[in-house]
């Protein structure tokens, strides 16, 4: 079984840690946001398409098959 190996800070040198964290994720920042944006319109092309094809295939069934038999629901 493998130890766990845990860092102890100071409180100092965890003042450093974050300081430093902070800075590198403000510096990423202009790049994740455009990133991000990038996502959320991948996302929403994606909610789209998936509501433009189901009123297709609605369309598709009234338009094309409206003679057609319909099964009885039980």
């Amino acid at each position: 079984m493998n130890r766990r190996i845990r860092y102890v800070y100071t409180d100092a040198e965890w003042t450093r840690k974050t300081r430093i964290t902070t800075a590198i994720n403000y510096a990423l920042m202009p790049i994740h946001l455009p990133l991000y944006a990038i996502y959320l319109i991948g996302l929403g092309a994606d909610f789209l398409t998936e509501a433009i094809g189901g009123l297709v295939d609605k369309a598709v069934e009234s338009i094309v098959f409206r003679k057609n038999r319909r099964e009885e629901r039980t």
